[in-house]
């Protein structure tokens, strides 16, 4: 999507279609924006923007309370967390993945109470997340590296990609646990959780 201007018609023809909740999902998670996404139930009408970026953007869409809760409904049952769990039907976070192939996974962050309706979409190229983990790991293997080191290993790995992305994909790999940021010599460093420390056992 090349502007946050289309995003509001864009998402509202998702709605529009005559196809059932399980059409709505399907379409939206393929009209998604790179950027990601947030709709959120307030004020008797679901307000949409992107999540880099928008923070200022008030779109609206036409939609019905009880559609859009079906919506947050449908992306609990296709959500899974790390370790393979289902998501609770009321709030939580945690991945799916559309197409034969599951080419585009999706990190999902919603609430569906009576208090809060609302759902983040985040998608994730997967041959993008896989290539950035590897450098990345492969960088940590000499030990723990800061942020600027391991922006600087990425650029000279040859790897174009927006700081977005980057941030992103880092973020992800510390939810998943793959590393973890301690505090060393009073800087945040990134270590890799795939040797343990100090020649101890990692726990568990």
């Amino acid at each position: 999507m090349s502007s946050t201007s289309e995003l509001a018609p864009t998402i509202s023809s998702v709605f529009d279609r005559p196809h059932g909740v399980v059409g709505i999902v399907d379409d939206l998670l393929q009209a998604c924006p790179e950027e990601g996404i947030r709709l959120e139930w307030r004020k008797d009408c679901c307000h949409v923007r992107t999540l880099v970026g928008g923070a200022q953007e008030n779109n609206i869409v036409p939609l019905r309370k009880s559609v859009f809760r079906a919506v947050l409904a449908r992306l609990a049952a296709l959500c899974t967390e790390p370790g393979g769990h289902s998501v609770s039907p009321y709030g939580g976070h945690g991945k799916l993945s559309i197409g034969t192939d599951s080419s585009r996974v999706f990190r999902v962050s919603f609430a569906n109470t009576v208090d809060q309706q609302w759902i983040e979409l985040r998608p994730i190229i997967r041959t993008v997340r896989f290539g950035l983990e590897a450098s990345i790991m492969e960088c940590l293997e000499g030990g723990p590296k800061s942020f600027r080191e391991i922006r600087r290993a990425l650029y000279d790995a040859e790897w174009d990609i927006r700081p977005q992305v980057t941030c992103g994909i880092i973020n992800e790999m510390i939810t998943d646990a793959l590393i973890e940021v301690e505090e060393i010599d009073g800087e945040p460093k990134l270590v890799s959780r795939a040797e343990p420390s100090n020649g101890s056992p990692t726990a568990a």
